[in-house]
């Protein structure tokens, strides 16, 4: 577990002239590249990267390492958007019956807390992505730089 705030990267902090970007040696530099959609993905899973990679490319913050990520936010993304459908439909609560046939206690779906679930990693990765305000607050991105590989081949993927 992780105590205070997150650390300010070195790219930052050496663009505020701060002393310490010059001790962080070892640290890795991302590439600038749009990472390519892993074949895994679901159709929807890629629709879902399409629009968020082209949304985070916008915004600088999308480098080829981030991949990972995104896979992980598009499948939560997939799994939430079909348990909010089916509670849509089913509505939250049930009555069970008891042995006897009798109605029960209201009792939540799975479904409510599957969704609770996903939306809580969710809200995780929009903040480190910076797709929440909070979130984009705390990301700082350097002057627009020249991207490794154009988007367009990305989005035309599974389409």
């Amino acid at each position: 577990m992780s105590r205070g705030p997150a650390p300010t990267p070195t790219a930052i902090l050496a663009s505020r002239g701060s002393r310490r970007a010059a001790a962080r040696k070892d640290e890795p530099a991302p590439d600038a590249t749009v990472p390519a959609p892993p074949k895994w993905l679901t159709r929807q899973e890629r629709t879902t990267w399409r629009t968020v990679a082209k949304r985070l490319l916008a915004m600088r913050v999308l480098d080829s390492i981030d991949g990972f990520a995104l896979s992980r936010y598009c499948r939560l993304w997939t799994r939430w958007s079909e348990a909010a459908d089916w509670i849509k439909k089913n509505g939250e609560v049930y009555i069970p019956s008891d042995a006897n046939g009798s109605p029960g206690k209201p009792a939540a779906w799975p479904q409510v807390a599957i969704v609770q679930r996903l939306e809580e990693q969710m809200r995780r990765l929009e903040a480190e992505f910076g797709m929440t305000p909070a979130g984009r607050a705390r990301v700082k991105v350097s002057p627009k730089k020249k991207v490794g590989r154009p988007l367009s081949p990305i989005l035309k993927m599974g389409s």
